[in-house]
């Protein structure tokens, strides 16, 4: 009744596009879902899906094996629905901050190339017309987008850092900025498909 209120029953001012932030197997209701039948009514009600995916690979291989065994499938289903679906890109992770026991750089970021392998994979999906980020400003799992430290010489001497050197590339700070956009040009065809990542590092930037 709610998701129908916001959709068609409201005041025309008080009707939205009604994107659902759901878990990563929300489709086949098991593991991080609930299992109840009656959440298929709702996610099919809904005027868009978003799984949140951060974590669910930790590296390209498992990514390609991921997106083909649940989001493709998922964004097939969304398809067939009319619902947009809209899969979770992330740069890279780490909680070490939070978490002592977990490794400082838990999820390498390869110089942008496993948030890049997933821009492809999803813009080449004919299914797929929206991509969520993540994220910008999320440094307490280390999946910040923002301007961060290059190197580990930038940084303080006392605590744990995890800088943009971490995996032996020179970046700029605003490097993973500079990918985003480039992904977001490439979902608008306003750069070719490709699967390498088509800019190199500004280091005076």
């Amino acid at each position: 009744e709610l998701i129908d209120w916001f959709q068609k029953s409201a005041e025309s001012k008080y009707r939205v596009f009604l994107i659902g932030g759901v878990p990563s197997r929300w489709r086949d209701r098991v593991n991080d879902a609930r299992e109840e039948p009656e959440w298929k009514g709702i996610y099919d009600a809904l005027d868009g899906i978003h799984p949140w995916h951060v974590g669910r690979w930790s590296t390209t291989a498992s990514f390609e094996t991921y997106y083909s065994n649940i989001i493709s499938l998922d964004a097939s289903y969304c398809a067939s629905k009319g619902v947009l679906y809209m899969p979770t890109m992330f740069p890279g992770f780490s909680w070490h901050n939070m978490n002592k026991d977990s490794p400082i750089n838990s999820i390498p970021r390869l110089g942008g190339n496993f948030m890049w392998a997933q821009a492809y994979r999803y813009v080449a999906d004919k299914k797929i017309s929206t991509i969520w980020m993540a994220q910008f400003d999320e440094v307490d799992e280390g999946t910040a987008i923002f301007k961060v430290a290059s190197r580990q010489s930038d940084v303080p001497v006392d605590g744990k850092w995890l800088t943009l050197d971490a995996d032996g590339q020179s970046l700029p700070s605003d490097w993973y900025l500079s990918l985003c956009g480039e992904a977001q040009k490439m979902l608008a065809k306003k750069i070719k498909l490709t699967s390498k990542i088509p800019i190199k590092p500004n280091l005076f930037a």
